[in-house]
């Protein structure tokens, strides 16, 4: 059977009883905003691909994607940290303290000294956000004879891609 489970930004201890929750051998699938807002983002985001669940971009991960190499780019520059973008003022401030790349002090970020390890880690989940899919089509059938889609945004504004690209410029994938 499968689950599926959406927005869980940031917050992996309820994540974690919801999953408590559900039979051993369920298949769950996440539809994006994993991140943001709650403190355990890094965690969620670990847990989904240790266990190697489905998950589709949401607009939080798109967000990271966007203004994570800025920030990253910020610490490799020796830059100071730009402290207003979209993403900062949707939750990304919470997410970044959450991977261990900045400390908070008086609720604004401020750079951490020793950061290489962090970073790496933050590196490596942005490049696992960059290849998630816009939606999946599980093989499965609705009893209109549809297909059963998981998007996190409304599929008719990726779906016209299923026939013009291939399948990983066209952001979805088939189970």
């Amino acid at each position: 059977m499968h689950y599926v489970i959406g927005d869980v930004h940031g917050y992996y201890k309820t994540l974690l009883a919801l999953v408590d929750k559900l039979p051993q051998d369920s298949k769950l699938i996440f539809v994006g905003d994993l991140i943001d807002r709650g403190s355990q983002s890094a965690e969620v985001v670990k847990y989904i691909r240790e266990n190697r669940h489905l998950c589709v971009m949401g607009n939080h991960e798109e967000l990271m994607f966007t203004y994570g190499f800025v920030f990253i780019g910020s610490y490799e520059n020796n830059t100071p940290l730009a402290l207003h973008n979209l993403w900062y003022s949707n939750g990304g401030i919470d997410t970044l303290h959450s991977y261990g790349v900045v400390k908070l002090e008086d609720g604004k970020p401020v750079k951490i000294e020793n950061f290489e390890e962090p970073l790496q880690h933050f590196k490596d989940d942005l490049k696992w956000m960059e290849q998630l899919p816009l939606y999946i089509e599980l093989n499965i059938k609705h009893p209109s004879g549809k297909p059963v889609v998981i998007s996190h945004a409304p599929i008719d504004s990726v779906w016209g891609l299923l026939d013009t690209l291939p399948t990983a410029k066209a952001g979805g994938f088939w189970l």
